[in-house]
């Protein structure tokens, strides 16, 4: 179960997330599901920036797994970067362990 203004870590491999902050595993601070943000399916936002490079990143990442995981929308923070909203879904999430959150990514905020 995914709970909001938790500290998350993204699971995997993602060419995406490789080149856009130099990690496959950025830790992300989920602020709830697309739905509660926006109040609509992130599906149904075809203007909004984060759920457009959602759309095309899991389709590519996830495929049809994209469509049955549920959505939610965080901040990813790293040194020298604007704070980013994203487009994640809870398949592609992992729990920190503690002494992770304290030794890296000391810069976001809970």
């Amino acid at each position: 179960m995914i709970i909001p203004r938790k500290k998350y870590r993204i699971k995997g491999t993602s060419e995406y997330f490789e080149k856009k902050y130099k990690t496959s595993n950025p830790l992300i601070i989920i602020e709830d599901t697309v739905e509660a943000v926006f109040g609509r399916s992130w599906l149904d936002m075809a203007g909004n920036p984060a759920c457009m490079l959602a759309a095309f990143r899991l389709g590519r990442e996830q495929g049809p797994a994209a469509l049955r995981a549920q959505a939610f929308y965080g901040h990813i923070s790293m040194p020298g970067q604007p704070n980013l909203g994203e487009v994640v879904l809870d398949i592609e999430l992992e729990e920190v362990p503690e002494y992770y959150k304290e030794v890296q990514n000391e810069h976001l905020e809970a």
